[in-house]
């Protein structure tokens, strides 16, 4: 057998990749899923409680206008002067992408929830704005401490599992 016919067999049995080869491979993109997907699920969360922040805002200018106009605050979506970011779905509630905006009943606030995770409310009446996170959703802390800026929760509720974070 000359040298040139044995490097010729040797490359024909050589092609492709060996099992191990794969498996490192496999491994890696199993890794860096890992890491990858829980930031991706907080930068969902944050994007959709920014989004919650900013219509709070409207509804709330909004509603400072009506109170202005009428000397009270606004308890439905009807009487405010804006375009809804949601579809209504009772007088006092709409909803969008999962989030539904409410006009407090026993207190006079706007709050946007995202059940089970985080919500938002501002009070009409004081302008306090804060973040609550619940405490069995682990993004939803983040998500809170990115949108006000504060490390440290405000207070703990003692019914529910949320921790508060108060707007400056």
């Amino acid at each position: 057998m000359s040298v040139n016919s044995a490097k010729k067999s040797l490359s024909k049995t050589n092609k492709g990749f060996t099992l191990i080869e794969l498996l490192v491979v496999v491994l890696i993109i199993g890794i860096l899923a890992a890491i990858a997907l829980p930031q991706y699920t907080v930068a969902v969360e944050k994007a959709r409680a920014s989004e919650a922040m900013l219509n709070i805002r409207s509804f709330y200018d909004a509603g400072q206008r009506y109170f202005l106009q009428t000397g009270t605050y606004p308890t439905t979506f009807d009487v405010l002067d804006i375009e809804l970011p949601c579809t209504v779905i009772s007088s006092g509630s709409c909803e969008n992408k999962n989030i539904t905006y409410t006009f407090g009943t026993s207190s006079p606030f706007i709050g946007a929830h995202r059940p089970g995770k985080w919500f938002l409310e501002r009070n009409w009446q004081t302008g306090l704005y804060w973040c609550a996170a619940n405490t069995t959703y682990g993004p939803s802390a983040k998500v809170c401490k990115t949108l006000t800026g504060k490390s440290t929760k405000h207070h703990s509720h003692t019914s529910a599992p949320y921790d508060y974070y108060l707007f400056d």
